[in-house]
């Protein structure tokens, strides 16, 4: 029988292995609103649909492709200011959580200005295979008002996305028991169209800010 931590290396090792191949679907809600997101083999590049706005977000240049409308528009969203200032915070682990989506998580709280000021179930082995999923939230957030950071409490001020990734993957992320963020399904087996990530080559170019 595999011990526990032997058990998990040899898993890591076979979903690193799918993942060359596959790519990865999430589907949830933010504030209430469905979010889906999509990751091919390409791993710079993520499709992203807001309700039901649709996006694709290149990774390696920054940018933010807002797909609806007559003409694709692209964002230079690396140059535009976070949607979020920084804060020093940190996500201290305090027990086991429940299941969500079929995965294991772990309770945590966000402390900001020595306050709790959020509260997280992640998965701290996913953390790798989801970053560029983390990178694409982050960057919508600076371009799509309905993904935009929320103020918990009164001293924590706005909280960005990649605060609640601090130790692993945000399966729910909220607080007081009220989740802003909660994933239903996710897969690391998804095999999406590959053409589907392709950059549009008729893009209109809005600089750093909403056409």
């Amino acid at each position: 029988m595999l011990r526990p931590v032997a058990f998990l290396a040899a898993a890591t090792l076979v979903l690193a292995a799918g993942t060359a191949t596959a790519g990865i679907l999430l589907e949830g809600d933010y504030e209430g609103r469905p979010l889906r997101l999509e990751l091919g083999r390409d791993q710079s590049r993520v499709l992203a649909v807001v309700e039901s706005t649709r996006y694709l977000v290149d990774l390696a240049q920054g940018d933010v492709h807002a797909l609806d409308g007559s003409r694709p528009h692209r964002i230079r969203a690396a140059a535009m200011p976070e949607a979020a200032p920084f804060r020093p915070s940190s996500l201290e682990p305090w027990s086991e959580g429940p299941m969500v989506a079929g995965y294991g998580s772990t309770y945590h709280v966000l402390i900001m200005n020595e306050r709790i000021c959020g509260e997280v179930l992640a998965s701290p082995w996913m953390a790798s295979f989801t970053e560029p999923l983390v990178r694409a939230v982050e960057l919508l957030q600076r371009v799509e008002p309905k993904l935009a950071p929320r103020r918990h409490e009164p001293g924590c001020g706005e909280v960005g996305f990649a605060a609640y990734a601090g130790d692993g993957f945000p399966l729910v992320a909220g607080f007081k028991g009220e989740p802003l963020f909660r994933v239903s399904r996710l897969r690391f087996d998804h095999r999406p169209a590959e053409a589907a990530f392709d950059l549009p080559a008729d893009a209109i170019d809005c600089g750093p800010k909403r056409c």
